[in-house]
């Protein structure tokens, strides 16, 4: 028996060893592959080679048509379709035209849409001559595996395999092909991702790809993926390196170049924040461009010079992240403001779209070609160089230079937008409108340029939102100041410093206060200046404290309150003697309050009834009043000195008026009802009620009486005296008053009644009633 060796076509004859079976792809290795696939669905192919053999066209015959003797297209060693006679016709770039020109020829109405197709084919045919059959095989793989009667040769030659290699793909797919899930759509998705600058994204896609072994275009990826990863290690090492011979600018630059190769990995995005942060520190002031951040309250406003003119537009993506912490960065947004196409916060893409040419660190290798036409790369990407023992970056190695770290010219800092672009008008700015309480934070813009960062981030100085009290008012107070003020919601804490006139105010007292406001008393008369500072949660169970707010206030000099007012009446009551002890500073007197009651030591200045009052003299000055009867009157201290006026205690005098018009009636047997003309201003009356050897009585208030126009009593049918007297508030002195005395007779006793009389006929006729009914006769 003939053995089979690589290179030869696979035979039938009974003579020939069969060949192992063939070696699957792991993954399409193709860019846009989901999209090819999506086009050949939607014009009803069932993978490309159906694309690749259009309809003959009207009266000629189709070049590559399927006729009567087609048997199908060879695919395990290269891209075969069946030409004129026995001949077969390898498909390449010259072959692709030929389709296309059929295509168009053809006058199919599919037509149009398969030449997309078609030329898509053909650019990638043109990279990699091999490409179509390992996407072919891939579909054909999936087909199989995907169809009702799993991978057999029959199958396989219904979609178009030849008879010859039917059974071997078919063996091939059943040893082991991953069927559709989560590893096949990793495999499709591998392409677009690599090779490219998501090294973090394709690592994972590789990492779900069932991996035979037995796949170069595979293993080649996963030593680039590796290369890639160590190239990283040598730029950061090198930033390491410049940290700490204090090349703050230089390590923000070796970092820049590790993420240009790697824009998705978060720990080389936080790295190159970190950098950033420190150059800017340490760069002089006024040297180049920086990223100021105003603060006002909890805003806090950020203004930046724009990027330098260049081919392509500039966007910057706005980050936030606390102090020492940039792997805690969060996204504010974009300048200029609306949608952007690039990368998160951590450097993947936001959204899906077309291969850029900045997608790809170098050219694509012949064996993951890109599936658009003409594709170029950007390999002007700076390389570390490595000698024997270190790695270095010379001059021409170097990673442009950042906004934030050059200012001459050839810095490679980012361009500005082209002058007939929706950029918004002004230098670029944008507003934080909640900036986190507490935290010391810093702000960044990193420039953004096809979707790529294209310079070292400005970093803004360290910033701690902690804002003031607002709206503080002060008002003058007897003996002190009152001031309040609005805190924070994040507030925990408010802490008042006081610092009086005199020593260019060096005595500070630390005053109490409440989370709203202050009452500072007593306090000397004279100016005194007060700091308010706000607490708020800080780092490691610390309070941030916010810089605090200066307010000054001149306190002045205030009358001393008035003690110990006392009331007496005098002669037969309808007088009143009242006397106090004086206060040590100013004057004093009692006058007639009109209004409610007051809190002694209220200011009174501005009240109208005290423009002119009379002091009396003496060490125990009094005055007298005299009390209408039906009246009541508050008596309040206030003291006096200048224009100031404070309330002392005040006493209540009420002389209520008599009982009037008492009466008493009876509303039956045992209730009567008492009524009178209330005895005004007293809010009580006390009703007794005597008879019977019994008594009782009832207080009743006015709103009660008023409302309804009389007290009703229990009372027996026996006589009762009745009386109503006003009672004095418990609050007040009263002037007593006479009480209304009233009787109530007994009930009378019922009059006697006697029997009615009968006479004869009514008698007759009871008796001629009773012998009806008698039974025993007369």
């Amino acid at each position: 028996m003939a053995q089979w060796r690589p290179g030869e076509r696979v035979s039938a004859d009974a003579g020939t060893s069969p060949p192992p079976p063939p070696d699957l792809p792991c993954f399409p290795a193709m860019r846009d592959y989901t999209r090819l696939r999506a086009a050949l669905d939607g014009l009803g192919f069932r993978h490309l080679a159906d694309a690749l053999r259009p309809p003959a066209p009207p009266r000629a015959a189709a070049f590559g048509s399927a006729t009567g003797s087609d048997d199908g297209f060879r695919v395990l060693d290269g891209l075969w379709f069946r030409g004129r006679g026995t001949l077969w016709e390898r498909v390449d770039e010259e072959y692709v035209r030929r389709a296309r020109a059929a295509w168009l020829s053809s006058g199919d109405p599919r037509a149009a849409a398969a030449v997309g197709v078609v030329d898509v084919l053909e650019a990638y045919v043109r990279h990699d001559p091999m490409g179509l059959r390992r996407v072919l095989l891939w579909q054909l793989a999936c087909l199989l595996r995907d169809g009702s009667a799993g991978p057999t040769e029959e199958a396989a030659a219904a979609l178009g395999v030849h008879r010859e290699e039917a059974a071997h793909l078919a063996a091939a797919v059943a040893a082991g092909f991953p069927a559709a899930g989560e590893a096949r759509e990793a495999a499709e998705r591998l392409g677009d991702v690599w090779p490219g600058r998501r090294l973090r994204e394709a690592r994972r896609l590789a990492g779900q790809v069932h991996d035979t072994g037995r796949d170069p275009a595979l293993t080649r990826l996963f030593a680039e993926l590796s290369a890639r990863r160590a190239e990283l290690d040598q730029w950061t090492e090198e930033a390491d390196r410049r940290a700490v011979r204090g090349d703050a600018r230089g390590a923000a630059a070796a970092w820049f170049g590790a993420v240009r190769r790697a824009v998705d990995e978060p720990w080389l995005q936080a790295g190159l924040l970190g950098a950033a942060a420190r150059a800017a520190d340490a760069a002089p002031a006024g040297a180049g461009p920086r990223l100021d951040a105003a603060l006002h309250e909890r805003t806090v406003r950020l203004t930046w010079p724009p990027a330098r003119a260049g081919a392509a537009p500039v966007t910057f993506r706005l980050l936030r992240f606390p102090d020492g912490s940039p792997d805690a960065a969060t996204e504010l947004g974009t300048w200029p403001p609306g949608p952007t196409t690039g990368q998160g916060p951590e450097g993947g893409d936001t959204a899906e779209r077309p291969p850029a040419p900045e997608d790809t660190a170098e050219a694509p290798s012949e064996d993951r070609p890109t599936a658009a036409a003409d594709t170029t790369s950007d390999t002007s990407e700076e390389q570390p160089t490595a000698t024997a023992d270190t790695a270095s970056l010379t001059s021409q190695e170097q990673p442009p230079a950042a906004v934030g770290t050059a200012g001459e010219a050839g810095s490679g800092e980012p361009a500005l937008p082209p002058a007939d672009s929706d950029t918004p008008s002004g230098p670029p700015h944008h507003t934080d409108p909640d900036a986190p309480i507490g935290r010391p934070l810093r702000y960044a813009v990193v420039p953004l340029r096809g979707g790529l960062v294209a310079g070292v981030p400005l970093v803004s100085a360290p910033l701690v939102i902690a804002p003031d009290v607002a709206g503080v008012t002060t008002a003058l107070v007897p003996d002190g100041v009152r001031l309040r003020w609005s805190a924070d919601p994040a507030c925990v804490a408010v802490a008042v410093e006081r610092t009086s006139e005199g020593d260019a105010f060096a005595d500070t007292v630390l005053v109490p206060c409440g989370r709203d406001g202050l009452l500072d008393v007593p306090l000397p008369a004279g100016t005194h200046r007060y700091e308010i500072r706000c607490a708020y949660p800080g780092p490691d169970d610390e309070r941030v404290w916010s810089p605090g707010v200066l307010v000054s206030v001149r306190a002045e000099e205030w009358p001393g309150q008035v003690e110990d007012l006392t009331a007496r009446l005098l002669g037969d009551g309808d007088r009143v003697a009242l006397t106090w002890r004086p206060p040590d500073r100013g004057r004093s007197t009692v006058v007639p309050w009109p209004n409610g009651p007051v809190v002694a030591g209220t200011d009174v200045s501005r009240r109208a009834h005290l423009t002119d009052p009379e002091f009396p003299a003496g060490p125990e000055p009094s005055v007298e009043v005299t009390v209408p009867e039906g009246s009541r009157l508050r008596m309040t201290a206030v003291s006096v000195l200048g224009e100031r006026k404070v309330s002392g205690p005040d006493v209540v005098v009420e002389r209520p008026g008599s009982v009037r018009d008492l009466t008493v009636r009876r509303l039956s047997d045992d209730r009567a009802a008492v009524r009178f003309a209330w005895p005004e201003p007293a809010v009580l009356v006390l009703v007794v009620w005597e008879g019977g050897g019994r008594r009782a009585e009832r207080r009743v208030a006015r709103s009660a009486y008023l409302a309804d126009g009389y007290v009703e009593i229990p009372v027996g049918t026996e006589t009762y005296r009745v009386t109503v007297a006003a009672q004095p508030r418990p609050d007040a002195l009263t002037v007593p008053t006479d009480a209304a005395v009233a009787d109530l007779p007994a009930v009378p006793p019922p009059p006697r009644l006697l029997p009615p009389l009968l006479d004869a006929s009514s008698l007759h006729g009871w008796w001629q009633r009773w012998r009806r009914w008698w039974p025993f006769g007369t």
